[in-house]
């Protein structure tokens, strides 16, 4: 698989409302910056053409954190102040 840029990455509270969005960059990389603490849902917004993967859980404070509902989306993941999340993919 081959990163794939200008995809729509969206978060979401846990209670169903959209906090932010932004776009994978050339690497297929994205982020989420300057989050308040709380429970956060991550979804990809599969870009027209082409089929859902995969989605893998990535980490929190060394932890494994979260949990995938379907291959465009990972619910449950648990931010305390200061903490970072990393390697939440989608493929």
């Amino acid at each position: 698989a081959h990163p794939l840029p200008d995809v729509l990455i969206e978060l979401w509270s846990e209670v169903g409302e959209l906090v932010t969005s932004t776009r994978t960059d050339a690497e297929g990389n994205y982020q989420f910056v300057d989050l308040m603490p709380g429970v956060y849902s991550i979804v990809e917004r599969t870009p027209d053409g082409l089929f859902e993967g995969a989605a893998q859980v990535g980490l929190v404070a060394g932890k494994a954190m979260g949990q995938v509902l379907d291959p465009s989306q990972i619910v449950g993941l648990q931010l305390n102040s200061g903490q970072q999340a990393v390697h939440y993919d989608f493929c």
